[in-house]
């Protein structure tokens, strides 16, 4: 193999990627294969008129052999034309696909490249998927790139994944991050609260309500094992009560229209 600096004459350029354009129509699947692998260093992904990349967005979609499909998946270069081609693999019908192409969204696309209905789409999809093998991935891949990409920061993720409109995919993506910790560790990472186990009126955002109510639903979901750690993070009945009432009060003056729909308070709350 050709190392990656590796320059080749035009005249041969021309001869390889002639033949192996030819290769990707055959009507074996393994010839395609190696073709399309053959041609993984002739691409050019800033170019949207590439031959190559042409291919490779036709037989990613359109390949009946799955193995051919994967096998570009591990080629094709991410770009804006490409993106999308690599984003719907992750809804193949072969397991070994969508778990390769979330394998690359994971390793090759920062998290900014994806717009927020893609994002929050690729963590129902992926965490929710029939197979195990692919919320696996899902939960130990991306979810840890992004998360990376956030600096660590789980409320900066919750934040790219607007959970202020779409709080649903927040409390999926806590819950999968939440069961890779202890639960001493979770307390331990929540610094939010004030004395009176509740987040300071002028410090509460959709995150870190979002981030509260996940933890307090996942400790009870523990049973006896969380019941402990649950006292650090529930408030007395009269303090929330007050607490609700101060937060209320700090509101504008509602519309008749937004009177008739509470539907993010009770999100926050």
């Amino acid at each position: 193999s050709l190392p990656e600096n590796a320059q080749i004459e035009d005249e041969l350029f021309d001869k390889i990627n002639s033949a192996m354009l030819v290769r990707v129509k055959d009507r074996i699947p393994n010839v395609r294969i190696q073709a399309v692998l053959a041609l993984s260093r002739l691409q050019d992904p800033k170019d949207s008129d590439c031959p190559v990349v042409n291919v490779y967005c036709n037989l990613i979609e359109n390949d009946s052999n799955s193995e051919v499909r994967r096998a570009v998946l591990s080629c094709i270069g991410p770009s804006a034309k490409t993106l999308s081609k690599i984003v719907g693999r992750t809804m193949d019908v072969k397991e070994a696909v969508r778990k390769l192409a979330y394998q690359v969204l994971a390793e090759k696309v920062h998290m900014r490249a994806l717009t927020i209905a893609q994002r929050v789409r690729l963590l129902q999809q992926g965490l929710n998927d029939r197979s195990d093998s692919v919320k696996e991935v899902v939960l130990k891949q991306l979810l840890q790139a992004w998360l990376c990409q956030a600096e660590g920061n789980a409320l900066e993720l919750l934040h790219r994944l607007d959970v202020e409109s779409c709080p649903e995919v927040g409390l999926l993506a806590l819950n999968a991050l939440f069961s890779l910790s202890p639960c001493s560790d979770l307390i331990q990472n929540f610094s939010d609260l004030s004395e009176r186990k509740v987040i300071p009126v002028e410090k509460l955002s959709a995150e870190n309500a979002v981030f509260w109510r996940a933890l307090c639903e996942y400790l009870k979901s523990k049973g006896e094992e969380g019941e402990e750690f649950l006292e650090h993070l529930l408030p007395e009945p009269a303090v929330y009560a007050d607490y609700v009432l101060s937060y209320l009060q700090t509101m504008p003056v509602l519309t008749p229209e937004e009177k008739e729909d509470m539907t993010c308070i009770e999100h926050l709350m």
